[in-house]
């Protein structure tokens, strides 16, 4: 897939366009980057709720993609993760990230 950044003040945004040139928006929730194996994107779909089909699962709707940068053609492309074991290690990584994230953020005492 290839992408295009868009930073708002709420959150960075980034478009994929998939082989077929269709679109899709994520949220960047973190970037990581690994001595190992590399560097990792955690990308949260953006969607409008409503717009849903009916059969759409309600836990879908809060799980995040892991994404690895490949260059091709001298262009940075972001391709999914689909490994097991190289998902499930980098996935670690990242929930524990947020966790610690998210743990801080409900101890600020200006988070409302």
């Amino acid at each position: 897939m290839t992408n295009e950044n868009n930073a708002t003040d709420k959150y960075y945004a980034i478009t994929l366009i998939d082989e077929e040139g269709k679109e899709h928006d994520f949220e960047i929730l973190d970037i990581i980057e690994t001595t190992e194996d590399g560097k990792f994107y955690a990308l949260l779909p953006v969607c409008q709720k409503e717009l849903l089909s009916d059969d759409y699962d309600e836990n879908d709707f809060y799980s995040y993609y892991v994404f690895k940068p490949i260059f091709e053609d001298g262009e940075e492309k972001l391709t999914e993760v689909f490994d097991r074991k190289l998902l499930s290690k980098i996935g670690k990584i990242f929930d524990k990230r947020f966790k610690k994230l998210y743990n801080e953020i409900a101890q600020d005492e200006d988070f409302v």
